[in-house]
């Protein structure tokens, strides 16, 4: 399990999708993505297990995206991966 204070990891994630719209190809930030990944990457599922849903929706789907941005997935092209991140980002920032 996973142990997370929700302002601060929105912070982080908001600061990652930020960096990552900027310069997707930024070697840093795909770092601090992937350590991000490593840590939160299982929140998501939380909320598909239990019926209370403990985790923000937004911190859910920025949390289960991350692995997307650093692996470079071929399951999507760039132009895919950065409009779902800026469309995540949009949502981070909403609350």
């Amino acid at each position: 399990m996973v142990e997370y204070k929700e302002p601060k990891l929105r912070e982080k994630l908001l600061k990652v999708y930020s960096r990552f719209i900027e310069d997707p190809s930024d070697k840093t930030n795909l770092k601090e993505i992937e350590k991000l990944d490593n840590r939160y990457g299982s929140l998501e599922a939380i909320n598909d297990y239990l019926k209370s849903r403990p985790i923000p929706k937004e911190i859910a789907n920025a949390t289960g995206y991350l692995s997307n941005l650093w692996l470079n997935s071929f399951d999507f092209d760039k132009k895919e991966i950065e409009s779902e991140a800026k469309k995540i980002l949009e949502d981070l920032r909403k609350t």
